[in-house]
């Protein structure tokens, strides 16, 4: 034994410790127990040689107490291979005498023996090595154990393998040396953690193999290895007798005499032993994805799987060090060769428990490469995992109680020993060895161990854990062929630096040589005539194509591919396969010749297939080609006279039809024989047959149908000619593509136009009478209309000789030149035109104009609809109301007493005829106007099932018409003649003034020097009823002369300006160019052409009449947007600036949901989507609506809300509060509101700056909704909250709004209410608080809230005084700032006193401040109201005060304004529970008030409620609810 290479004595050893006990203070003593047996392993080297003087030399540590110690070192180094025990107590003997405080221990065996003895005598001992967490134990808490478990070495790996979806694993290991036995319990543990499968022996192994092994055998009828106690004493779960287990050799038993199994060499008996587990492992399936190899000879296990080429993807264990250890030497071989190399053991994996590369922090080296570059500067070599295991020891000592330590100063050997235990034992720290932290056992465990591969360059890097690693992870590892060479036919390829399989050559290619050991190579492509067949793989070398195949050396890729379908090559052709010619064909493959196409049949494209049948001709039924044909066609002359096929390549006779235009004909019922005949006017002829039926017979020819605008009869039988063809008057009757006889819906008869019983017509179609629902409706509301009318007929002729007889005059004739344009209107749409749209559907409407009484649906309460009666009750309407006109002057006069003149009969009459004189004579000529059929026959215009002068009811209705035409329309147009001629001779006569008052509807609306226009007008109206009769069989005449008679009219209008009001003049001059516009265009359907279309000509027409229909179509279209938008989860989300507009939004949620049933989005309420705002805006939203504030815009997030939604094109509604909104100025400032961080905050909320002014800039000229929050009358919030609706898309609406019916009966201004609320109404928040407030406790109370504003209530105190002093409760509403304002403090002192007893404090904002003393001196002095100020309502400060004393001696009652809907909730149902009972006990109390309002106070100061004194001893705070 040898001790710093001194012998102690007993003199020396006292001199030794008063030595030690003097500087004992300022240094650590420190004894390294070293095993020279094991001198190689570089412990001492590590800690003794270098570490020690390393942290001396840089002036040691300071711990915590300010002093700097140094480490004062001794050796003890003995050779532990005999006598240890007695030589490891002499050396902890040694340290107990020299007072060392901890022991470093480099040895690897003999641990026990140093753990026992150190701790017998209580001295710390620190262990280089300690790798086996079975030797350490709660019995030596003062040994610690730097060595990681050496369990641990495979679980990175393993758990690397799981990562990368590796499934199976086979796990070899040596029973007869601990560490590879422990190991592979260990690693079978983490293949079940991570999942993998365990491919272990079967029985077959067993019965084989077990007896060259030390624990396999067979149990419950399966093969396993390894004992259960064995994973019971590590703590693992793996149950080894009912799980697979892994593979195991006892290699003494296998190899041969004297081999060394950790010697450089390889085993024969051992190689033989592991192909047996190779034969056994493949016998279950495929190779196992990881191999992890526990062999103590684990190049001999190597070597086997090499010589079977064993096909894993990840490797674990020996070979895996640099140097000799990849090389083993079969002793048994003559030549001595290398029998495994670097490229057998690339990506190999290996591990344990430190690599020089591992980048590690320390706290006195700096990094692990500091203190490498160091050590190997010293001696020339680079660190072990041994040298940085002892150093980390050294680094454990020092820096624990550098950092834990307590002060050593004053301490017994014994205390300081113990410091050190607590202060080694606390450590949790990164140092050169990695993280450091000691289990309960004090082994360290404060990382995973490390795990290095094999690289390209024959060195090893760590790759585990890759925090730690010096380069990525090698995967997979190279197949055997890789390795060895890739075999001919095969290429090697790989995504590694080197190539890891070894694939067979694809088809079109070959290779003839092996490839170079992990070398990449490829396969070469077969030159153009030679290749492979298609699928063939693996081929040495390419063979010429056979003959009926090609390969191009391009697109083929190598692959001699049969010559496709329609191509052919003869043999010995030198190019490739060609396309068949025009009229030939190849219906196989590999033809060396084309068929030229059978007779009837053809097909003009190169490389055909097959042929088709012509048109006119069908496949014969012998021919069985599924597609096309390959023999001659048959005609279709033979089968039906005319026909054809409709297309090419027809199959069977049934498919010859006739032709378009033309239809199947028979001339009589009984003939057998048809053919095709021409299609007339009228019809449609579709040729082909009709669609096939279900039972697959072949279906009939197609009939002919009828035309658009045409109806035709059902023919007699089939194949027969139509029974009539009648032109119609619209496409609703006669829509086209019907059959022959069938008419839309419920329309019958001739041309469509009937309906059937109790059924009425509306635009043409009929609908029944019951759906409708009472039939009479249309008729009554049509008398209620007469009724109005003519009452207004009866004022305005009663009246025309009063005051602003010019403004009366200006009405009545526009409203007479409106109606004439619309009998205009009416009128031109009887002209033989198919009108197109709006007109088409405004016929309906104005032919009630020109007296067709269809619109009050005759049919349901006549129960048919004969043209006839229809036509007598259109006659009837005029004599109906000029009857009832006679009426109104009789009633007018008989029963109320009027003075009613005999003029004013004859006007009132006269106004009805001018007024409706078009209708009048279109009606008196409508028998007249027919045009001609396609069969010969004419039809009324206005009755197409009539036919003129074949019909009675036609003669009856040509007989009736004499009466209106002769009896009305010739003669007001005499008298109009008459009184014209007449009015210049008149009107200088006497009897003038009694001439122009009686005929005054023929001459007041004109100046008197244009009283002859009154005939212009008369004769215009006339020509625009009268000429689409005369001229009905010449459209283009009709057109040119209403064109002709507009115009006309149109410049005598403008050169005359006849109307006695300006505006009349330009209202007849515009509609006048409207009626020309409406002629002109309809015009252009004369001749239609399908190519222009009618889109052009109804735009064309639109542009007169569309404007006034633009909100309607606008509606329906965004109905039919909303109508196909999906649906999100909120209709509309709440846009506000929290500090300005937190309440408003409240208020705002309320009223639009009580018009929505759609969600609303209010951030205090949804705080859940709160991190997902942004995306709620542009995708979970209808509609964001922005309460724009002062600082609203300004608002980085409510900017991001903006722009969001204007990104995704979300419905954006804007409401200006109190004058706010954009500008451009504003945008302009936008860069420079928020810092850059704020900036960067939005870009990663996926908001650019740039999305936010787009959206700034598009916003602009967006008109926003004007919303003034001052004031009380809630009517005009409620009407802003309608307009915002109504500019929200897609929304459920809430058609009864009982918020808006509730605030119009608190709102009413009644001068009683049970409830009264006072508060600051001119602050806008406050108002919003105020209201919502309102709303809450009506709704809970069901009581009217009346909401006082003190800026009105100060205009009439009295009434204010009246109103309180007869309420059951007055809520006084305490904001910040409420105390302040002098409306408000006028209003509560003009409380009478007797009705203070009801005030109801309620504290709705946070910063409202309860009046403290110097409140009220403030008040007194006039500080915060001036006396001028207060005496203007009839108060003073001692009023207010008094006012101010009572309201604050009642308890207050709490409103979070800004909280969410169920905190309101909640404090809206505590304020119920103290409201009730007030209202309830009321009643009797508010009788005896006098509701007389307090005034000033008494000078005394006495009678008030409170004295100053009480309120400021007494303040009362604020209620906790």
């Amino acid at each position: 034994m040898s001790h710093n290479n001194q012998s102690f004595g007993w003199s020396g050893a006292l001199v030794a410790f008063m030595l030690a006990s003097v500087a004992h203070a300022n240094t650590i003593k420190v004894m390294m127990l070293h095993n020279s047996q094991q001198s190689n392993a570089g412990w001492k080297e590590g800690f003794y040689d270098f570490f020690a003087p390393f942290l001396n030399g840089q002036g040691g540590f300071t711990m915590s107490d300010g002093n700097t110690y140094t480490l004062d070192t001794i050796l003890c180094e003995e050779s532990l291979d005999t006598n240890a025990v007695a030589k490891v107590q002499a050396c902890v003997n040694t340290a107990v005498a020299q007072n060392v405080d901890a022991i470093i221990v480099g040895t690897s065996s003999s641990n026990d023996d140093i753990k026992t003895a150190a701790e017998a005598v209580g001295i710390p001992n620190i262990h280089c090595s300690g790798g086996n967490p079975m030797s350490w134990t709660a019995a030596t808490p003062h040994a610690f154990g730097m060595h990681l478990p050496f369990p641990w070495y495979s679980r990175g790996p393993i758990r690397q393998a799981a990562l990368l979806n590796l499934k199976t694993v086979v796990i070899m290991r040596n029973y007869e040396w601990g560490f590879p036995r422990i190991s592979a319990v260990a690693a079978t543990e983490w293949s079940l953690e991570s999942s993998l499968q365990v491919i272990g022996p079967t029985v077959a192994w067993c019965q084989r193999w077990a007896n060259m092994t030390q624990t396999c055998s067979l149990r419950g009828g399966a093969c396993r290895c390894g004992t259960q106690s064995e994973f019971d004493n590590m703590g693992y779960k793996y149950q080894a007798d009912t799980m697979p287990s892994f593979y195991e050799i006892a290699e003494s038993k296998v190899h041969e005499v004297g081999f060394d199994p950790r010697a450089e060499f390889i085993s024969p008996g051992i190689v033989e032993f592991i192909e047996g587990v190779i034969d056994d492992v493949r016998s279950q399936g495929a190779d196992p994805d990881m191999v992890v190899n526990w062999l103590t000879a684990a190049r001999s296990g190597l070597m086997a799987m090499m010589q079977k080429k064993f096909g894993y993807k990840m490797y674990f264990g020996g070979p895996n060090g640099a140097g000799t250890a990849w090389y083993g030497y079969e002793s048994y071989w003559n030549n001595g060769t290398a029998a495994l190399g670097k490229d057998e053991a690339l990506y190999n994996t290996g591990g344990g428990q430190w690599h020089y590369e591992m980048g590690f922090s320390d706290p006195y080296f700096g990094t692990t490469a500091s203190m490498v570059s160091q050590f190997e500067t010293q001696f020339a070599k680079v660190p072990s995992y041994d040298h940085a295991a002892c150093m980390a020891a050294g680094i454990s000592l020092s820096f624990g109680l550098q950092k834990y330590g307590q002060s050593l100063v004053g301490l017994s050997t014994a205390q300081r020993r113990e410091e050190v235990r607590v202060s080694v034992g606390t450590l949790n720290d990164e140092t050169l060895f990695g993280m450091v932290r000691f289990n309960r056992f004090n082994q360290n465990n404060g990382r995973m161990s490390v795990n290095w591969q094999v690289l390209e360059d024959g060195n090893t890097r760590p790759v585990l854990p890759a925090e730690a690693a010096a380069t990525q992870f090698r995967f997979p590892s190279p197949s055997w062929d890789a390795r060895i060479g890739c075999p001919a036919g095969t290429y090697a390829t790989g995504l590694l630096p080197v190539p890891t399989e070894c694939v067979a050559c694809p088809e079109g290619r070959a290779r003839s040589t092996l490839s170079m050991g992990l070398n990449f190579s490829e396969c070469d492509l077969c030159p153009e005539g030679y290749g492979t067949l298609p699928g063939q793989t693996g081929l040495l070398e390419c063979p010429a194509c056979p003959a009926g195949r090609y390969q191009n050396g391009n697109s083929d890729r190598g692959v001699c591919n049969a010559c496709p379908l329609g191509t052919s090559r003869a043999a010995n052709s030198i190019g490739g396969c060609i396309l068949c010619a025009a009229q030939t064909y190849a219906d196989v493959t590999g033809l060396e010749t084309c068929k030229a196409c059978p007779s009837k049949s053809s097909q003009s494209d190169l490389g055909q297939t097959f042929c088709f049948c012509d048109v006119g001709a069908y496949k014969d039924p012998a021919d069985v080609t599924p597609v096309g044909t390959v023999l001659p066609c048959l005609g279709c002359e033979q089968v039906i006279p005319g026909s054809t096929t409709l297309y090419p390549n027809s199959r069977y006779s049934h498919e010859c039809v006739c032709p378009a235009k033309t239809f199947w004909h028979r001339p009589d019922p009984a003939s057998s024989v048809a053919f095709c005949k021409e299609c007339g006017l009228g019809l449609v002829c579709l040729g082909g047959r009709e669609s096939a039926g279900n039972n697959g017979s072949v279906p009939n020819h197609q009939a002919p149908l009828q035309a658009q605008m045409y109806a035709a009869g059902a023919p007699a039988y089939n194949g027969g000619d139509p029974s009539y063809i009648v032109e119609c008057g619209s496409t609703n009757t006669c829509p086209g593509d019907l059959a022959l006889g069938d008419c839309p819906g419920n329309n019958v008869g001739i041309a469509c136009v009937d309906c059937a019983a109790d059924h009425y017509s509306d635009n043409g179609l009929c609908y029944s009478c019951a759906d409708a629902g009472f039939a009479l409706g249309p008729l009554l509301a049509a008398l209620a209309l007469f009724l109005v009318a003519l009452v207004g007929l009866y004022k305005f002729a009663t009246k025309m000789d009063k005051p602003h007889r010019d403004s009366m005059m200006t009405v009545t004739i526009g409203a007479g030149l409106v109606l004439a344009t619309l009998q205009a209107l009416s009128a031109f749409s009887k002209v033989e035109v198919q009108w197109v749209e709006p007109l088409q559907t405004l016929r309906g409407i104005f032919s009630f104009l020109i007296f067709d009484i269809s619109i009050l649906r005759p049919g349901c309460f006549l129960g048919t609809m004969n043209p006839l009666l229809n036509y007598l009750g259109s006659l009837l309407m005029y004599p109906i109301a000029a009857t009832g006109i006679m009426l109104c002057f009789a009633f007018g006069k008989y029963v109320l007493k009027k003075n009613i003149t005999l003029n004013e009969v004859v006007n009132a009459q006269g106004l009805i005829v001018s007024a409706v004189y078009i209708a009048l004579t279109s009606l008196a000529v409508r028998p007249f106007q027919c045009v001609g059929n396609p069969d010969g026959t004419s039809s009324m215009t206005a009755y197409r099932n009539v036919i003129c002068w074949r019909d009675a009811g036609h003669s009856w209705m040509v007989a009736l018409s004499f009466l209106p035409f002769f009896g009305g329309v010739c003669t007001f147009m005499a008298l109009v003649i008459w009184a014209v001629i007449q009015y210049p001779v008149k009107v200088s006569s006497p009897n003038g003034v009694k001439f122009v008052k009686r005929y005054k509807f023929i001459f007041s609306r004109f100046s008197p020097d244009a009283y002859y226009f009154a005939l212009v007008l008369n004769f215009r109206n006339f020509l625009i009823g009268i000429l689409p009769v005369l001229l009905v069989a010449y459209n283009e005449l009709q057109f040119l002369s209403l064109t002709l008679v507009i115009a006309v009219y149109a410049l005598l209008q403008a050169r005359m300006w006849p109307w006695r009001t300006l505006i009349s003049n330009l209202m007849d001059a515009c509609l006048a160019l409207f009626l020309m516009l409406v002629i002109v265009v309809g015009s252009l359907l004369l001749e239609f052409d399908p190519e222009r279309g009618t889109t052009v000509v109804s735009v064309i027409l639109m542009i007169g009449t569309v404007v006034a229909f633009v909100g309607l179509v606008v509606a329906f279209s965004f109905a039919a947007y909303r109508t196909y938008r999906p649906s999100r989860t909120y209709g509309i989300f709440l846009s506000h600036h929290k500090l300005g507009a937190a309440v408003l939004s409240r208020w705002f949620k309320m009223l639009l949901g009580e018009h929505t049933t759609s969600k609303i989005f209010l951030d205090s309420d949804d705080v859940s989507k709160l991190d997902a705002i942004i995306d709620v805006t542009a995708w979970d939203c209808e509609n964001v609506v922005v309460l724009i504030t002062q600082e609203t815009l300004k608002r980085m997030w409510c900017a991001a809300e903006i722009a969001s939604a204007w990104a995704a094109k979300t419905n954006i509604v804007l409401v200006s509060c109190d004058g706010n909104g954009l500008s451009q100025e504003l945008i302009e400032s936008v860069p420079s509101l928020w810092t850059e961080e704020q900036q960067s905050t939005l870009m990663n909320a996926g908001v650019s700056m740039t999305m936010i002014l787009d959206s700034y800039q598009g916003l602009l000229s967006r008109e926003s909704l004007k919303l003034d929050r001052k004031g009380a009358n809630g009517e005009l919030h409620q009407k802003v909250a309608k307009d915002v609706i109504a500019q929200c898309k897609g929304l459920s609406t809430n058609m009864l709004s009982r918020l808006a019916m509730g605030l119009k009966r608190a709102d009413s201004g009644l001068s009683t209410s049970t409830l009264l609320m006072l508060g600051d109404l001119v602050t806008p928040e406050a108002g919003s608080c105020c209201r919502v407030i309102q709303s809450l406790l009506q709704s809970k109370l069901q009581e009217p809230v009346h909401v006082v504003d003190p800026t009105e209530a100060i205009k009439d105190l009295d009434a204010a005084a009246t109103q309180m002093g007869s309420a059951k409760v007055i809520l006084v509403i305490l904001t910040q700032g409420v105390l302040h304002e002098p409306t408000f403090a006028g209003t509560v002192a003009a409380c009478p006193e007797g009705a203070r007893a009801n005030f109801v404090p309620i504290k709705a904002d946070e910063s409202f401040i309860y009046p403290d003393p110097t409140f009220w001196e403030n008040l007194a002095d006039g500080k915060i109201f001036s006396e001028k100020t207060l005496d203007g309502f009839d108060t003073d400060f001692e009023g207010v005060r008094a006012a101010y004393a009572r309201l604050f001696n009642v308890l207050a009652l709490k409103f979070t304004s800004h909280g969410s809907e169920s905190i309101q909730g909640t404090e809206i149902q505590v304020m119920t529970g103290r409201l009730a009972p007030m209202i309830d006990d009321a009643s009797a109390k508010t009788d005896s008030v006098r509701p007389v309002r307090s005034g000033k106070a008494d000078p005394s100061g006495k009678g008030n409620v409170d004295s100053l004194e009480h309120v400021l001893k007494e303040p009362i705070s604020e209620a906790t609810l």
